[in-house]
């Protein structure tokens, strides 16, 4: 599957609007630049939702999945690392769009994985892809990659804000 124009163009606006968002947040255009970006990053959604329908000429059947694998197929699943990247990346997207949320990393941690399953069943569900719900294991360490950087921006920010001790 390789993305279109259209896409890349969608993506390409959902992360410059959260990068413009995030670097406005404490200005008086804050809540401007926020809307804009969860406007942005709800037009990812509906793209990625829709990507596999597309792909297929909207031909919807029975959802055919690989429910199960073994421990060798789950490790084997960790090298797939376009999972572990786009989810990473999508983890800091949705975090970015809840960070004044109560326990936003866990709702972006929840809507992430939620994100990864309904790939796999709309894959399933158009035969445009593979559904293997093995590929699951790669979207949690792309969502525990993004939570990692988080926390650590998060450390570091505190750090840098806090007054010195000494």
């Amino acid at each position: 599957m390789v993305a279109n124009g259209r896409d890349i163009l969608i993506s390409a606006l959902a992360v410059l609007a959260t990068a413009l968002a995030f670097l406005l947040r404490r200005s008086r255009w804050a809540s401007h630049a926020l809307l804009a970006s969860r406007l942005s990053y709800a037009a990812l959604l509906l793209q990625a939702l829709l990507y596999f329908p597309s792909e297929s000429g909207y031909q919807i059947g029975p959802v055919k999945c690989q429910w199960t694998f073994d421990f060798a197929l789950g490790v084997h699943s960790l090298q797939n690392y376009p999972h572990i990247l786009l989810f990473g990346l999508f983890f800091l997207l949705t975090y970015a769009q809840l960070w004044n949320v109560r326990n936003a990393m866990v709702w972006s941690a929840v809507a992430c994985m939620t994100m990864g399953l309904f790939v796999e069943l709309a894959q399933g569900a158009t035969g445009a892809g593979n559904c293997r719900m093995r590929d699951l294991i790669p979207d949690g360490v792309g969502v525990l990659i993004g939570a990692a950087i988080v926390a650590t921006a998060r450390k570091v920010s505190l750090k840098r804000v806090a007054p010195d001790a000494s």
